[in-house]
């Protein structure tokens, strides 16, 4: 989508999507509320990309190469920065393990790349919206079948076929209902609380867990219902934050959402150095006051990053 033309609410949406991702690796996965955000914090933001996604506005190779640029290049940089920022600040080597996975949250570039070619090319080659999304659907079927026999692929690759179902069903929802959130204040409301109620139950009565990072999709149908509840939940509280008057939420939002390349890549491995470096000395110190640190700490360094990238090295994530 054309930086010019943004939809403030898929912003507001994004930077909830990226505030999800660093609670969730503040607190254990297996955690009640951990349950709850990996339910569907990650499909989200291939339903997002999906939502932006238009097939007729670039010829394959324009596509390939922005998309290059936009996401292969920072991966790559961030891949290297953070490498080297393991290797010579918390010594871990972590080059030694760029044969089969990439340091920190960055398995999610090289997926959503992929994600977006392949669905690219399932477009130019299935023009029937009846048997693309059947081929759709089956592949979102095949990733389960891919964890259940135990069929690991290096980089996180098992988890490609059910981002695509995340991106295809957001394709699908702008190409046929649109993008625009038309359903009103007081519904959103109401889609909002029986979102979270939902997923709760969810919760309460099923074992699901997941986690597109090692293609965890236990329960694949309970999983797709909970993810698009959670996110259509999401989006519901996202437009009442878009239209609100609390201006400095707002804003914050919408800095994450337009972020999320930057804090996804190095949010993680600031609070890793955090918990190498500056634990040991104040290890004595209360849980509140270390978690308060700790969120400071990152949030500085991360909000440092993000000015310095977009002021000076702005080609570094494709602009």
């Amino acid at each position: 989508m054309n930086s010019n033309n943004r939809i403030e609410y898929l912003d507001i949406a994004k930077g909830i999507g990226i505030i999800l991702v660093i609670i969730g690796h503040c607190i254990s996965m297996k955690s009640y509320m951990g349950r709850f955000i990996y339910t569907f914090h990650m499909p989200l933001f291939f339903f997002i990309a999906g939502l932006c996604f238009n097939e007729t506005r670039y010829t394959f190779s324009i596509f390939l190469t922005k998309r290059i640029r936009q996401l292969i290049v920072p991966c790559i940089f961030f891949t290297l920065l953070l490498c080297l920022g393991a290797e010579y600040i918390m010594g871990k080597h972590d080059f030694m393990n760029l044969d089969n996975h990439l340091p920190s949250t960055l398995w999610f570039i090289p997926i959503l790349f992929l994600a977006e070619i392949l669905f690219y090319v399932v477009c130019k080659l299935i023009k029937n919206d009846i048997i693309r999304i059947t081929f759709i659907v089956s592949l979102g079927f095949a990733g389960y079948y891919l964890k259940k026999y135990n069929i690991d692929l290096p980089y996180s690759l098992t988890a490609v076929p059910v981002s695509m179902v995340f991106y295809g069903v957001g394709y699908y929802i702008k190409k046929y209902i649109g993008i625009e959130n038309k359903i009103g204040k007081k519904n959103n409301i109401y889609i909002f609380i029986l979102s979270v109620v939902s997923i709760i139950l969810f919760l309460q009565f099923t074992k699901i867990r997941t986690d597109l990072h090692y293609n965890i999709f236990f329960h694949p149908i309970e999983n797709y219902i909970c993810a698009f509840i959670g996110i259509g939940g999401l989006f519901s509280i996202s437009h009442l934050i878009s239209i609100g008057s609390i201006n400095i939420i707002k804003n914050f939002l919408l800095y994450c959402g337009k972020n999320t390349l930057v804090i996804m890549s190095i949010h993680l491995f600031y609070l890793n150095v955090y918990r190498h470096l500056i634990r040991p000395l104040i290890k004595n110190m209360e849980m509140l006051f270390y978690n308060s640190m700790e969120q400071i700490f990152m949030w500085t360094l991360v909000c440092f990053s993000i000015w310095l990238i977009n002021r000076k090295f702005a080609w570094i994530i494709g602009k």
